[in-house]
């Protein structure tokens, strides 16, 4: 979306609660309208249900919605086309007939929740609910031109709805919410019925003749162009009850639509759809200034509401599939960390070392976790692996098909456990690299950056360093670091370990030249084979006297000799 669009959207929805707030004598603070607009301008629309003060407002949107899917879900359902505010605030639109729907709203809670017949044809502000209804029938042919829908049947079909989430327990108004077939009968009226009656006192109105402010009378027939009697017959309140239940009836038509037998499924797919149809609603209805010819964005048809509930529908399920493959994948990371510090507690006797070893693992777990949790890169897993083994950013799940992926997943991840406990700072560059990035970092020193490949067996060290050499390259985050880094690489084919042995009184070096320094491209790498990582670990595990820390002096000492003779 463009700022512009938000812009314009942010304009429209302040002034339409503008409107709602002074219609329905609310007051809408300030922290709720902006709570409001980050949900529409992010996409979160499940978030709209927790904004109490503003589910009046949203209500009608809500009504909106349960008539789209009706019009797919029903077979029983005439109308072809759902119309947001053209002509009411809802209409209910075919060939043969059509229906004005008009959204009334009380408070959910409060001695005011019930509905009344004196609601309806109370004439505060100067038109009652009814009249303003019942006016459509008058001019409702010099609308229905503005959609260029001409085509329609000289003896056409009227109904009139009142949409609500009142409760009425009046006798009066009960015999109109059974009007469904909007053909009542004055048999079924009830003996107070007063309707009549009241809509027939003529309205008083006033205008300008010769610059003098004269007051007239208007009666019901001259104003609708029928009488009381003929649109009462066609008149009905629909309850659909509180917002919570309006929402599960909309998700309970869309589940009977989707195709599955799994409950599961079939109920985040349908809440799926309905968070994108009510987005689709607000977003398509956010201008009230819309030319002729853009007037058409405010019409909902059948076809093309269904090609979008299919559409959605599998855009559900892809992301379904995607989110239970990256749960697979937290779980089958959390197994291996779990694995990794029972291996830790298992070898490593010195508990000093066995502390920091265990600390750095819950420190890389929780650097992954933190990500998937506050929804930063969901697919945090996916790209961790797909780093590791195939050298590309990628959200692209990984199909666990070889078991010895588990085995490489393992052991990688205890190389880079122990390269960073080597630092007293740790950090996980947030890039978009092809590499799986990480860094450490001791007292005045500055940050050390390593790349971890590993070519499960895929081809020898040399075979892996040209293809290493291609994706540093093209990868715009390497190409970003000024200093030169160190890339691990493990599991290539013929691996010969370099021997860099510690003890707690020098550094043997055994190194032969099977690490490479890349000087021919644009950023100097150092490829080191992991060997040279597992022999110091192997030889710190090793020892029989006391060390007091990783961060000792001939530990570091052993550790960025091996790294700076790599260099030279």
């Amino acid at each position: 979306m463009t700022v512009e669009t938000e812009n314009t959207v942010e304009q429209y929805l302040n002034h339409k609660l503008d409107i709602y707030c002074a219609e329905n004598n609310e007051t809408i603070s300030k922290e709720d309208r902006s709570a409001f607009l980050e949900c529409i301008l992010k996409r979160e629309p499940r978030n709209l249900g927790g904004l109490t003060a503003l589910r009046g407002f949203i209500y009608q949107y809500y009504v909106t919605a349960y008539y789209v899917v009706e019009m797919i879900h029903s077979k029983e359902a005439w109308w072809n086309e759902v119309i947001f505010e053209l002509l009411d605030d809802i209409t209910l639109f075919s060939s043969s007939k059509i229906r004005f729907v008009q959204v009334k709203t009380v408070k959910q809670m409060g001695e005011d929740n019930h509905l009344t017949p004196y609601d309806l044809y109370n004439r505060k502000g100067g038109l009652s609910w009814l009249h303003t209804l019942f006016s459509n029938f008058s001019d409702f042919e010099v609308r229905l031109k503005d959609l260029n829908k001409l085509n329609v049947v000289p003896e056409f079909d009227f109904q009139f709805e009142i949409a609500t989430n009142a409760q009425y327990d009046n006798t009066v108004l009960k015999a109109y919410s059974k009007n469904e077939k909007f053909n009542l009968s004055e048999e079924e009226l009830h003996k107070d019925d007063s309707f009549k009656e009241k809509l027939n006192e003529p309205l008083k109105k006033r205008k300008k003749i010769e610059d003098k402010d004269v007051e007239y009378q208007v009666d019901f027939e001259e104003l609708v162009g029928k009488n009381v009697e003929w649109c009462m017959k066609r008149f009905c309140i629909k309850h659909f009850g509180s917002f919570e239940e309006l929402h599960r009836q909309i998700v309970g038509k869309l589940s009977d639509i989707i195709d599955t037998k799994n409950k599961v499924i079939q109920e985040a797919v349908a809440e799926y759809i309905f968070d994108q149809l009510i987005l689709e609603v607000i977003m398509r209805t956010h201008r009230d200034d819309l030319t002729e010819d853009k007037k058409n964005s405010l019409v909902f048809t059948r076809e093309e509401m269904s090609d979008l509930i299919k559409h959605w529908e599998q855009e559900s399920r892809y992301s379904i599939h995607q989110a239970i493959n990256s749960e697979v994948l937290k779980e089958e990371f959390n197994l291996q960390f779990n694995q990794l510090r029972q291996e830790i507690k298992n070898d490593w006797t010195q508990p000093q070392l066995r502390k920091e070893l265990i600390e750095t693992t819950y420190w890389l777990e929780e650097q992954l976790h933190e990500q998937y949790r506050e929804k930063k890169d969901i697919y945090v897993y996916e790209r961790f692996l797909n780093r590791l083994f195939f050298m590309r950013n990628s959200e692209i799940h990984i199909r666990n098909n070889n078991p010895r992926d588990s085995v490489y997943l393992l052991e990688s991840l205890k190389h880079i456990n122990f390269c960073l406990t080597l630092y007293n700072q740790k950090n996980t560059p947030l890039n978009n690299g092809k590499l799986l990035f990480k860094q450490g970092k001791n007292k005045d020193s500055d940050w050390t950056t390593f790349a971890f490949y590993n070519s499960r067996h895929q081809g020898d060290f040399n075979k892996m360093i040209r293809f290493l050499v291609g994706t540093i390259e093209s990868c715009s985050y390497s190409q970003s670091i000024k200093n030169e880094y160190i890339c691990f690489i493990s599991h290539s084919k013929y691996d010969i370990a370099n021997r860099y042995k510690f003890t707690n009184s020098s550094v043997i070096d055994s190194s032969d030249e099977s690490n490479s320094s890349i000087t021919d491209i644009s950023k100097p790498v150092i490829f080191q084979r992991i060997a040279t990582l597992e022999e110091l670990s192997s030889s710190i595990c090793d020892q029989q006297s006391e060390i007091e820390s990783f961060n000792n002096d001939l530990i570091l000492n052993a550790w960025n000799q091996s790294l700076k003779e790599q260099c030279e």
